[in-house]
């Protein structure tokens, strides 16, 4: 183990990453949604929209980027759930992945049980809560807000899991590859990350900025 320390290596295969590379990669995925929000009326839920945007694209962009960063997205994005559909389901699903990708953070095995009982209950209150909130947007076959792709996806953190815990002990193979299941972690973990990004960038480069409220509030008063 490396003890928390960080420390800079040439790679042998893969391309080296220097500093500079991912300053210009930041600023590059961030400055479309900082013109956008500019371009946008001036509604807080557009402001708190564009810090997720911005704060995710940090995160995977940024130079040594810590695992805990990943909460910097998903704090704001907790207000703005109860907003939009929208705005909802990508809390759920980057909440679930993110929180999970901090598990290796608590590596102590008296800490297992803990942080698996947090993380089913504050998940499943938080899809409990927003499939009240969001009746009209639950998919037969998935889990709230979800489609069933996004739904297995989140189904597949279990199977990390008992891989992490259960499979990678059975076969002996912590001594030979102790840094397997924090790999594996991260690199399932990443894609959902991923995944969130770029589906909610879409959307926010798509919106009118007007809430959904609001809409239907004029759309009352023309009747």
């Amino acid at each position: 183990m490396t003890g928390g320390l960080v420390q800079e290596y040439e790679h042998s295969i893969l391309p080296s990453i220097h500093p500079i590379i991912t300053i210009l990669l930041t600023v590059i995925f961030t400055l479309p949604a900082m013109v956008k929000l500019f371009n946008l009326n001036r509604q807080p839920s557009n402001f708190l929209r564009c810090l997720v945007i911005c704060a995710l694209s940090s995160f995977l962009f940024g130079w040594h980027v810590h695992e805990k960063a990943i909460l910097m997205a998903i704090i704001p994005l907790t207000i703005l759930s109860i907003m939009e559909t929208v705005d909802g389901k990508t809390f759920l699903f980057l909440s679930t992945v993110g929180h999970y990708s901090l598990f290796p953070l608590l590596f102590p095995p008296y800490l297992l049980l803990i942080k698996v009982l947090l993380l089913l209950l504050y998940t499943v209150y938080a899809f409990h809560s927003l499939y009240k909130m969001y009746p009209l947007a639950i998919c037969r076959f998935s889990l709230p807000l979800l489609n069933p792709a996004e739904s297995i996806y989140l189904l597949g953190l279990a199977a990390v899991f008992l891989y992490e815990n259960v499979v990678h002990p059975a076969l002996g193979l912590q001594n030979k590859f102790p840094f397997l299941p924090l790999m594996l972690t991260s690199a399932y973990c990443s894609l959902g990350v991923i995944y969130a990004w770029a589906t909610y960038y879409v959307y926010f480069l798509k919106s009118d900025g007007v809430p959904t409220r609001l809409k239907n509030d004029k759309g009352n008063k023309t009747d």
